[in-house]
């Protein structure tokens, strides 16, 4: 599936790498069918009509109705039992998915994130470093090794697919897929290196505005599956913080009669102690 919303000059390249990697799969003898999927979000360039000098199947939305919601509507529309999806810009290889089916038959694995951030990665550096925050923040939470948590090049089985619904149906689909994918065991999650090339064009993304709702998201997913890793750690700071103000309080009351401005130390000892205590028992 590739959602495509004003890609005319770089969709071109990017179909006659999808058309080889159908070959090479159906060479393979694995797979007795592969469909390429454009899904046209309401472009208003020539995008499908470039789409459609290839043997590919087009399916235009009326409207731009955005990245996660286009992508999920190509995803309910194909009809495979292993689904992968790439971005139309360019920036990856649609060859390399024969890469991502190898590495997903040799972990056993029902996602297979292909991994954008190796050398030689032609990534913006500002993306880079959110990118790596993403992931090391995953990584802390749920107790896994992603290094590309949000790549927009990915394979999996249908069976995951249907695991992980309902996904979000904006640009935080990939962060979402993700970390849900990370808390469910029983899906299995692997990386594969792959290039990652300049876009070609402007981006759709926002790096702020996204930035944001990549991480609401990622730590909306985690508190549902990690309580006790979010919720926890927050109780045990906050509890960390009571005692040690306590040991002040505890020396004075031996001494004699609190001061008044010891009240309203023994008040904030007494938050942080309820709040950490209710924030352990709730994780």
């Amino acid at each position: 599936v590739i959602p495509a919303y004003n890609e005319e000059a770089a969709l071109p390249w990017v179909l006659e790498r999808a058309v080889a990697a159908r070959a090479r799969f159906l060479e393979s003898g694995t797979f007795q069918d592969v469909e390429i999927l454009v899904m046209n979000d309401g472009s208003t360039d020539s995008t499908a009509e470039a789409a459609r000098r290839f043997p590919v199947r087009v399916v235009d939305n009326p409207d731009n109705l955005g990245y996660g919601a286009t992508l999920l509507r190509g995803l309910d529309l194909a009809e495979g039992e292993v689904l992968a999806f790439l971005d139309a810009d360019r920036t990856c290889d649609p060859l390399e998915l024969w890469d991502l089916h190898q590495a997903m038959r040799r972990d056993g694995a029902g996602l297979v994130i292909g991994s954008r951030l190796g050398p030689g990665s032609q990534m913006p550096a500002v993306r880079r470093f959110g990118n790596r925050l993403y992931a090391w923040l995953i990584n802390f939470l749920g107790g896994h090794a992603i290094t590309d948590c949000a790549s927009g090049m990915r394979l999996f089985t249908r069976e995951a697919f249907q695991a992980l619904l309902p996904l979000p149906a904006g640009m935080d689909l990939t962060p979402a897929m993700t970390a849900k994918a990370l808390m469910d065991e029983s899906i299995g999650v692997t990386e594969h290196p792959i290039t990652y090339r300049e876009r070609s064009g402007r981006s759709k993304l926002n790096v702020l505005r996204d930035g944001v709702r990549f991480l609401a998201t990622i730590l909306r997913v985690m508190v549902t599956y990690r309580p006790l890793k979010f919720f926890g750690g927050i109780g045990l700071a906050a509890l960390a913080a009571g005692l040690a103000l306590s040991w002040r309080l505890v020396a004075l009351a031996l001494q004699g009669p609190l001061p008044d401005w010891a009240l309203y130390r023994a008040a904030a000892v007494g938050v942080l102690v309820i709040s950490g205590a209710l924030s352990v028992g709730y994780g």
